[in-house]
């Protein structure tokens, strides 16, 4: 990888990235803010043994990646949403951090198939206490979903955790594929579930509408690849922190020996040609047998807010700018690779 400053002390610019796609807001996002800081500080606060560390994630506004990125959702499912995300984003500090579950794969490898036990069996007082949260809220979204979205959410939650421990392994190895095998593994590794919340939000099943079609699988393919882009756009930062290299913007600087720099205007590029992709298919779909689905066209509608509310969301929360961030209203960012700072917007 190319090298950095050992202390840290390097800063680099995200500049605004305009794209053509509005976002949307959910209209109960302050109420699921409020409730799930409740569910949070409920449930999650075993995950930490580290008071502060716990205060940072409880201000990370997790809510607000719900209500961004799923703002069509039905009102009785978005706060079990914004449960289902903020247990997972714990989770997914334990499982990045190098000193944690992140520490070897053969440790993730045992947590990923406790965890997956846990989720398909019967009894959730059988897996280990801290995994009870994920395995919670999973049994309460199951049942508002058919047996073949359930099926298919169960599959994509352990592709999650299998992308993870593939993360991980290459992270105990010390290599750095390639950045389309990242960005593969990415979309292994959360993303897919990303969209599959986005059906579950809506009270659909396209289970066999997907099997079917190629045109919709490869619209959502799309729309995952921008889910990754934008974290991994923002999370460098956080992660660069703890020694976590697993981001595509750490990859074009090892392996096509770009600067930070330019690495981060090459991600911004990629990011508003994915919008471009995306709304050529979603056109090719609606033009299409399916295009006369209501069901469909509200979901390729929704899959397309998608990219412009993680945006939204990643330039306003704490979790990817620094405890004690507050957003300011500009679309660019001054970014300074050191964990204990707070960065603020750029004009």
């Amino acid at each position: 990888m190319a090298q950095l400053p050992v202390d840290g002390r390097v800063t680099f610019r995200i500049p605004e990235v305009p794209l053509i796609t509005p976002a949307k807001g959910h209209h109960l996002a302050e109420e699921i803010e409020r409730d799930n800081q409740q569910y949070i500080r409920a449930h999650l606060a075993p995950l930490y043994h580290d008071v502060d560390e716990f205060e940072d994630f409880v201000s990370e506004e997790h809510a607000g990646f719900v209500a961004w990125c799923y703002p069509t959702a039905k009102d009785d499912r978005i706060a079990i949403i914004a449960e289902w995300t903020s247990a997972w984003l714990a989770y997914d500090d334990v499982f990045s951090h190098g000193s944690k579950a992140g520490a070897s794969p053969s440790r993730m490898r045992a947590m990923a198939d406790k965890l997956m036990a846990a989720l398909r069996g019967p009894d959730v007082m059988e897996c280990p206490a801290f995994l009870r949260p994920a395995v919670d809220v999973m049994r309460r979204m199951a049942q508002g979903m058919s047996p073949q979205l359930r099926d298919r959410y169960l599959d994509t939650t352990q592709g999650y955790l299998e992308g993870t421990v593939k993360e991980v392994g290459f992270r105990a190895r010390r290599e750095m594929p390639g950045w389309q095998e990242y960005l593969d593994m990415h979309i292994l590794a959360g993303a897919t579930w990303v969209l599959d919340t986005v059906e579950y939000g809506q009270g659909f099943d396209l289970t066999y509408e997907l099997s079917a079609s190629s045109e919709l699988r490869e619209a959502r393919r799309i729309a995952a690849e921008g889910v990754v882009m934008v974290n991994d756009l923002f999370s460098f930062r956080k992660e660069y922190s703890t020694g976590d290299h697993s981001n595509i913007v750490s990859s074009f600087m090892a392996g096509e020996n770009l600067s930070l720099q330019g690495s981060i205007d090459r991600l911004c590029d990629l990011i508003q040609d994915v919008e471009r992709r995306f709304i050529l298919k979603q056109a090719e779909v609606l033009a299409g047998p399916l295009g006369d689905r209501a069901d469909v066209r509200a979901h390729l509608e929704a899959l397309g807010y998608l990219l412009p509310g993680n945006m939204e969301w990643s330039l306003r929360t704490p979790r990817y700018q620094g405890a004690g961030y507050v957003y300011d209203g500009k679309r660019s960012l001054e970014v300074t690779l050191d964990p204990k700072a707070s960065q603020q917007g750029e004009s």
